[in-house]
């Protein structure tokens, strides 16, 4: 799949930080949870697209298969913002 050099970057961006928070934490082949809350200036982005592009950068990180993801995602007009929570 192509993937566009910015949001390459982002991902990147993205799983820098999820690392860092993350630290020596070791995740198991068993079900994660992911608690996403996303604050957007518009309605225009597509919800579906953004959860797995977050699923596919947290898997990469974690080494757990997105196939024993959990997701709960909440939307927000604002500031763009998103926070994400892993949890197994």
């Amino acid at each position: 799949m192509y993937i566009d050099r910015s949001a390459r970057n982002v991902r990147a961006q993205a799983a820098f930080f999820i690392k860092r928070t993350l630290g020596d934490t070791k995740f198991e082949k068993a079900p994660v949870w992911l608690i996403i809350r996303v604050t957007k200036p518009d309605m225009r982005s597509d919800a579906i697209n953004l959860i797995d592009g977050i699923a596919d950068v947290v898997k990469g990180v974690i080494g757990v298969d997105d196939r024993y993801f959990h997701c709960v995602c909440t939307w927000d007009l604002g500031d763009p913002k998103i926070v994400v929570r892993i949890a197994q």
